[in-house]
This record gives C-alpha cells, structure tokens and sequence, in this order.
C-alpha cells in the first residue's frame, strides 16, 4: 500500500521512501504498472506536507514528459506546489552538458543539482 495509507509516526529525522521491486510489484497487483503515473509521487508530496517536512529531495530523474501524458506531469506540479514542501530535484549530466526535469516540474522546484 502507498505511504499515505499508513502514515509513519513524526519523527525529526530524514526519512527515506524506496521504491524498490517488491513496491513495485505490490503497485502492480493493484493494477498500477511502471512506470508510474506521477500523481503516486504528488502523494508523496501530500504526506511531507502533512507532516510539515522541511524539504523532499527525489533522485529520480524527471527530464521526459511522463508516459501517461501531459496531464499526469501537470498534476503532479500541482500537488508539489500545493503542499508548500521545498522541493529539489537531479539534474541528469552528461559529458558537461545539463539537463533539467520538464518545465512544469522545474518551476516548481526550490533547487537543482
């Protein structure tokens, strides 16, 4: 189950989402297939703002528009703005040159790196 169905208990420490195979293959017995709609990581977004995170830092590159379409990154932006949480995202780097997540989700980021 996502974490927003079981919220962990506030502590003052760094807390560490993983989404590993045995995620993954829980998300598709219930039908959600990789790779993901992004709107599972706005979920994410939700909880650290409902636990009054300091910041949320993914290290997932999000350069490409998402494969279920425009909408799914346009809500995602939505709901990292909305949960107020400082938000930083990679920036993939290839021989010198950079490049930054898509647009609706650079203009909703505190930081790159």
């Amino acid at each position: 189950a996502l974490q927003r169905l079981n919220l962990i208990q506030k502590q003052n420490e760094v807390a560490v989402i993983v989404l590993d195979q045995k995620s993954l293959d829980s998300l598709q017995d219930e039908g959600v297939v990789f790779p993901l709609p992004r709107q599972i990581f706005g979920a994410v977004a939700e909880v650290a703002a409902q636990f009054q995170a300091r910041a949320l830092v993914f290290d997932i590159l999000f350069t490409e528009d998402s494969s279920y379409g425009v909408e799914d990154d346009a809500t995602f932006a939505d709901m990292l703005s909305k949960s107020k949480v400082p938000v930083f995202f990679p920036a993939a780097s290839s021989r010198g040159t950079v490049k930054d997540p898509i647009p609706p989700l650079k203009q909703t980021a505190t930081g790159l790196g």
